[in-house]
């Protein structure tokens, strides 16, 4: 069994900028209009989020220390103006990544390719699966045990559309107040 059974769909190096010390931030929410505090290791993840193939979990994660740095380096100088054209084409990947990056978006996907296995596919290829005697239960059962695999289209879909966001104008929201907080059950994106 994979040891790195602790999947985050919001990366802990996101949610450290939220922390005073560096693992508990302050809750919100609007469900129970309640605001505790919450470790970071606990929050925003699911056991075996991306599947129990790592290698996702590895893709993801050489990214997410790609953007901590450009993020770090964004928050320390409280600007944009010192990025450059390769760091803002990593801002914009990194945005339109996360945004796939939901449960939501997640099950949607599943969702639609079970769909469109059952409904579509599976008959198309019904008539090669009984020429090669094969059980089309089984081949289902099969395809639909690797719809965790549907991770690297949303890879993929993050890199094709950050061009679609590129050109809005960003700008940097500061928290002055004295609590670090992160809302909980609100999708931003």
């Amino acid at each position: 069994m994979p040891s790195n059974k602790k999947q985050h769909y919001v990366p802990k190096v996101f949610l450290r900028n939220y922390t005073d010390d560096g693992n508990i931030l302050h809750c919100y929410n609007f469900d129970s209009d309640e605001c505790y505090p919450v470790s970071i290791n606990t929050i925003c993840q699911e056991s075996y989020f991306y599947g129990q193939n790592l290698e996702i979990e590895t893709q993801l994660t050489q990214f997410e220390g790609k953007f901590a740095t450009l993020y770090a380096k964004i928050l320390s100088e409280k600007t944009l103006k010192n990025i450059t054209k390769d760091e803002f084409h990593d801002l914009f990947f990194s945005i339109t990544l996360q945004k796939d990056r939901t449960r939501n978006k997640r099950n949607d996907g599943i969702d639609l390719w079970e769909y469109l296995w059952v409904n579509k596919y599976s008959q198309s290829i019904l008539p090669l699966l009984k020429s090669y005697n094969l059980d089309l239960d089984k081949a289902n059962k099969e395809i639909l045990n690797h719809s965790e695999n549907l991770w690297i289209f949303d890879i993929i879909e993050a890199d094709i559309n950050y061009p679609l966001i590129s050109d809005l104008d960003i700008f940097i929201v500061e928290n002055l107040s004295d609590i670090n907080f992160i809302l909980e059950k609100i999708q931003l994106f």
